[in-house]
């Protein structure tokens, strides 16, 4: 199941690749009895559940940072003449704030 990951990527495949001594990246007639019977990949469990692990927390980074980005995309701030003064703030914070609450 581990490497059934949404977030395996070719680094990860290379990875598996580089810790196997093989080439593996599963195709659809990859099977669990050919994965044990002929790649004996529970000879390297651990190490290859580390590396699908890790592919699932990237994964879970990259879908919170995409969603974050398409939150802010159409927020700007805006430049204001602050009073008389001939100095400038900042504005359209409210919108900011609420989006960070």
């Amino acid at each position: 199941q581990a490497l059934r990951q949404a977030g395996m990527r070719d680094r990860h495949w290379q990875q598996l690749t580089d810790v196997l001594g093989f080439e593996l990246k599963p195709d659809n007639t990859f099977t669990l009895r050919k994965g044990l019977e002929e790649f004996h990949l529970q000879d390297k469990l651990d190490q290859i559940v580390k590396i699908c692990d890790i592919a699932g927390k990237e994964f879970g980074i990259e879908q919170a940072l995409n969603k974050m980005e398409g939150e802010w995309k159409g927020f700007e701030l805006g430049v204001k003449a602050y009073r008389d003064t001939g100095t400038y703030v900042l504005g359209g914070w409210d919108e900011i704030f609420q989006l960070l609450d």
